[in-house]
């Protein structure tokens, strides 16, 4: 195969124009190779015998295109790496929205709490009061009320004082099964665990129900 030829005629002749067989006064590979990388001053001796030495001119073009080639590797690779990354760190993301709306969603799976004592009737146990978990955010309550569904005012006390903790509104309904569901959002994480009662009433009504829980 023919050997390519340099499109520079200037430099072509200057390939050719200072044959130097037995390199005499070529300051070596480890010196071109400072120059190619500017490592050395314009002004080294080297620089000039660059001038006079058509083999060190040669070797130092092909240390230089060398040198290039690998330098656009190396930013070819980077690219191809931010490329990676970019597309990794949009997966993380997506991911972490997916699991976050998940978790948001498993939170606000409505928790079923029995205030009617229906759950306990025929049991020769002590009635214990129902359990809320610290986390739940969504309730639905099965109550027995004395008054008709509609809307309601929901109020949450502490057992010990009668200290008011929080106060939320609600729906009541009536179910397939005939039972009263009072239904309310209300977050009980920002409640301490320990006894409480619950009270509702009809909104602009007075008579009050109650019944006792426990949040844990």
């Amino acid at each position: 195969m023919a050997e390519q030829r340099d499109p520079d005629p200037i430099r072509q002749a200057f390939l050719t124009a200072f044959p130097n067989p037995n390199r005499v006064g070529c300051p070596g590979e480890s010196v071109i190779r400072a120059l190619v990388h500017d490592q050395l001053p314009v002004d080294h001796p080297a620089s000039r015998h660059l001038g006079e030495c058509s083999p060190c001119l040669k070797e130092f073009l092909e240390l230089q295109a060398d040198w290039k080639r690998k330098q656009r590797n190396r930013v070819l690779l980077a690219s191809a790496a931010l490329v990676v990354l970019a597309m990794f760190l949009g997966w993380f993301w997506k991911k972490h929205i997916y699991l976050s709306h998940r978790e948001v969603a498993s939170n606000h799976v409505p928790t079923i709490v029995d205030l009617s004592g229906d759950s306990n009737r025929g049991s020769s146990k002590v009635l214990t009061p129902p359990v809320v978990s610290h986390s739940t955010h969504d309730v639905t309550f099965i109550v027995k009320l004395r008054n008709e569904p509609g809307d309601y005012e929901i109020e949450l006390r502490r057992a010990s004082d009668n200290q008011l903790v929080l106060r939320f509104p609600g729906t009541v309904s009536t179910d397939q099964a005939g039972r009263k569901i009072l239904r309310a959002q209300v977050n009980f994480s920002q409640v301490s665990p320990g006894s409480y009662l619950l009270l509702w009433q009809p909104r602009g009504s007075t008579t009050k129900e109650v019944a006792e829980l426990v949040v844990q």
